[in-house]
């Protein structure tokens, strides 16, 4: 319905649900959501798994595939694409996140980059700081609950009215 322009002007909101609430959290902080340059490979790990299962993605690397090397983000060429960026801050709230993402989508859908996903991190400083530990985690696609991340779409599609209300 965008593509065919029957909804227009829509704004998109990226919502994730964060797994144990914010009872760790004593600081503010910020989260900044960039998009990705290039492909990466999804990690089948589970939190409980024993021996703990390294395939795929991590933060230090962009693959790992079983019997293969280990593919580093910051040798893979991928980057953190800076033309788009959205940003949502937390004060002591709930740390699910509702944030708009709307130019990333569009940069996305008018083919100005493509769409290998969304990087989630803190913000600046708070990123590398070590005398703090920030622990967020989410729902991830693989639940078995009713929150996994959503990407929604929101539009004012109301006709005003003319006329008389009689």
């Amino acid at each position: 319905s965008i593509v065919d322009g029957k909804i227009t002007s829509p704004k998109f909101y990226l919502r994730l649900y964060d797994t144990e609430g914010n009872s760790k959290l004593s600081q503010d902080y910020k989260l900044a959501i960039q998009p990705i340059s290039e492909s990466w490979v999804e990690g089948t790990g589970k939190f409980e798994n024993s021996p703990k299962t390294t395939n795929g993605c991590s933060w230090k690397n962009r693959s790992n595939l079983y019997g293969g090397s280990e593919v580093s983000w910051s040798n893979a060429g991928v980057t953190i694409l800076n033309v788009s960026s959205s940003t949502q801050t937390f004060s002591n709230k709930s740390s699910d996140i509702e944030v708009e993402v709307t130019d990333m989508v569009n940069g996305w859908l008018g083919k100005q980059y493509g769409n290998y996903g969304m990087l989630i991190k803190l913000s600046g400083s708070q990123e590398t700081d070590k005398t703090t530990s920030t622990q967020l985690k989410f729902f991830s696609k693989n639940t078995h609950t009713i929150y996994p991340p959503r990407l929604e779409i929101r539009w004012d599609d109301h006709k005003p009215i003319t006329g008389s209300n009689t």
